[in-house]
């Protein structure tokens, strides 16, 4: 009794597709989109792409304030503005995402903590 050899060939396909970037969302930090004139914000931009986004551009008002790798930028709010997100990946620029923010008070590097607190709330500050 003879047994016939049968190979057989086991084929795996791996199907890879690409995608823009798209579902951008932006957060702060602090999460409140009103801050003291002069503070430090931290922007993070979210995206859904395949490959991931490499570079993410910041605007302030439409006008190019940096770039990150990590989707995280610092910046210092001197006035009002609205802070834009573009992410962009091999395949192309994602859908943008946008916040306003707005800046209260009058810069002081001494005094700001303390201004900032009488604008919420006027109460007095003993030194």
């Amino acid at each position: 009794m003879g047994f016939a050899n049968i190979n057989y060939l086991t084929s795996l396909f791996i199907l890879y597709t690409t995608d823009s970037p798209t579902s951008t969302m932006i957060t702060t930090l602090p999460l409140n989109a009103t801050v003291l004139r002069g503070a430090t914000v931290s922007i993070k931009c979210t995206t859904d792409a395949n490959p991931d986004a490499h570079i993410y551009h910041f605007f302030l008002n439409d006008n190019l304030i940096g770039n990150s790798s990590s989707g995280v930028f610092n910046t210092t709010v001197m006035a009002d503005g609205v802070y834009t997100c573009v992410p962009i990946n091999t395949d192309g620029t994602g859908d943008n995402a946008t916040v306003s923010i707005t800046a209260v008070g009058k810069y002081n590097k001494i005094g700001s903590f303390f201004q900032y607190h009488q604008l919420l709330q006027p109460y007095y500050y003993a030194l």
